[in-house]
C-alpha cells in the first residue's frame, strides 16, 4: 500500500475547506467519515472527527485522506494530506480568535 494513489477524487481543495467543511472540529461525521490511508499498517481507517485525525495522524502529515461530501445534486470525494488539514484549522482558528 506504500505510495498509493488516489484517483477519481477533486484536488480543488480551497472551495471546499472554505465551504464545504466545517471547523467545529469536535463534530461527529456519520455520515460522511473521513477515510484514513494508513501506510503504517497497511489499512483504510475511519474517522469521524477532525479532533480525532489531527490527534491520531497529526504527526504524519503526509498521510492521505479521502472524504465524500454530499452537495446540492451530487456527492463528490475529495483527497488531501492530514497536514493540508492542519494548516487550514489552523488558519481558520487563527480569523476566528
Amino acid at each position: 500500500m506504500k505510495d498509493i494513489k488516489i484517483n477519481g477524487c477533486r484536488t480543488d481543495l480551497q472551495n471546499f475547506f472554505d465551504n464545504s467543511l466545517k471547523y467545529d472540529i469536535n463534530v461527529k461525521l456519520n455520515h460522511t467519515p473521513f477515510i484514513v490511508v494508513n501506510e503504517e499498517n497497511n489499512s483504510l481507517d475511519i474517522v469521524h472527527k477532525v479532533s480525532t485525525l489531527l490527534e491520531n495522524f497529526g504527526d504524519k502529515p503526509e498521510t492521505k485522506v479521502i472524504i465524500q461530501w454530499k452537495g446540492q445534486w451530487n456527492s463528490d470525494f475529495f483527497t488531501f494530506t492530514v497536514g493540508e488539514l492542519q494548516i487550514e484549522v489552523d488558519l481558520y482558528k487563527l480569523q476566528n480568535e
